[in-house]
């Protein structure tokens, strides 16, 4: 999970088997050296090409502007020369970035920068360079390609820099996961594994760091088993990626809920970079609710029928959500709030929704 071979949850995986750390270290940097210098070397050659591409356009456009000036201008000021600075004064006016951290310029500086800005486009009107739009498009279209070159290069510096010394690399990385689970509480001041991070994993059908989070704060805590099941369906959907869930059930704990989850979800990838975090998705909630009531299958699917398959895998992975809950309780010292209410909660949902089509072999879930 997450955005490299040995992700957030990996570590925490690797480490709540109470191997040393050294052999953790150890099997990020074997997965990561054996992975990820391949799959470099494979992006570097591909952003090689792509820059080759691209110097061949923004040549092709110098030409033609060149032609352009020495037909109809026979101006003194040149266009190119314009545009390299015009390009310079807008990467000066943007605002530098130490890490996370965004560095405004002074205002004076700022000041300045406006007024050299409004004195090159006089210079760039006068070499009519401009329409009644703005910029002309061939001069606008130039600017565009040097840009996406100008990220494209940085790309290739980053994979240039990884290839230099990719297991020193690799190492930095490793030590920058463990100090975000410990600034997360997913590891003490010791890395150690906390309740939160015994949890996070745990805990494989859907995302751990999520739900570990939402545990620990009590999210759960005015639910009854059929608001749990709702909200945990709502985490597990197994959905084709084309579909999107609309949230068409109308439940205000529920929505409370998925409320807290996109914000959980905003604060987790931001720290946790590369990270993918599930949105919650809401287009099974009626037919999970018509089943956990007891409905017939075919009365249960009748407003999703194409999406049948995925609703008894959904279903599946609802019950092995509950029962890896229940395993994880017994495991976690101190239990999480709440959590004999919850593992009640969870033992229900399992006898409720395995049922009849969801526990046979069926089409649904071969192969999966």
């Amino acid at each position: 999970k997450g955005k490299f071979c040995f992700g957030y949850v990996n570590l925490l995986q690797h480490l709540s088997c109470h191997h040393d750390f050294r052999i953790v270290e150890r099997a990020f940097l074997y997965q990561g050296l054996n992975d990820r210098i391949a799959k470099t070397r494979t992006t570097q050659s591909q952003l090689e090409k792509s820059i080759a591409q691209i110097d061949q356009s923004i040549l092709h456009r110098v030409n033609a502007m060149i032609s352009l000036e020495e037909s109809d201008r026979g101006l003194n000021l040149n266009p190119i020369e314009l545009l390299l600075e015009y390009e310079q004064l807008q990467r000066q006016s943007q605002p530098l970035m130490i890490g996370n951290l965004k560095v405004v310029a002074d205002p004076k500086e700022k000041k300045r920068q406006v007024k050299q800005m409004e004195e090159l486009q006089k210079r760039m009107k006068s070499a009519d360079m401009y329409d009644k739009k703005g910029l002309k498009k061939e001069y606008g279209d130039w600017l565009k390609i040097r840009q996406e070159r100008q990220v494209l290069v940085a790309k290739l510096e980053k994979c240039q820099e990884f290839l230099e010394a990719p297991e020193s690399f690799l190492k930095s990385e490793y030590l920058n996961k463990l100090d975000d689970l410990r600034t997360m509480g997913y590891l003490d001041t010791g890395y150690q594994l906390t309740v939160k991070g015994t949890l996070a994993s745990r805990i494989q059908t859907i995302d751990g760091l999520l739900l570990s989070q939402l545990l620990m704060e009590d999210a759960f805590r005015h639910f009854d088993d059929e608001n749990l099941a709702l909200a945990l369906v709502s985490l597990a959907s197994d959905l084709p990626n084309a579909v999107e869930g609309e949230e068409v059930y109308d439940n205000r704990v529920l929505r409370n809920f998925w409320n807290r989850c996109r914000k959980l979800n905003d604060e987790l990838t931001d720290k946790f970079i590369g990270h993918e975090i599930p949105q919650a998705c809401s287009i099974f909630m009626l037919p999970t609710l018509l089943w956990y009531r007891g409905s017939s299958f075919h009365e249960t699917v009748a407003s999703i029928s194409e999406l049948q398959g995925n609703f008894v895998r959904t279903m599946l992975k609802l019950i092995h959500l509950c029962e890896e809950m229940v395993k994880c309780f017994s495991v976690a010292c101190p239990p999480p709030p709440f959590a004999l209410e919850l593992e009640v909660m969870f033992r229900e949902i399992i006898e409720k929704v395995n049922r009849d089509i969801i526990v046979f072999d069926s089409i649904y879930i071969k192969g999966k």
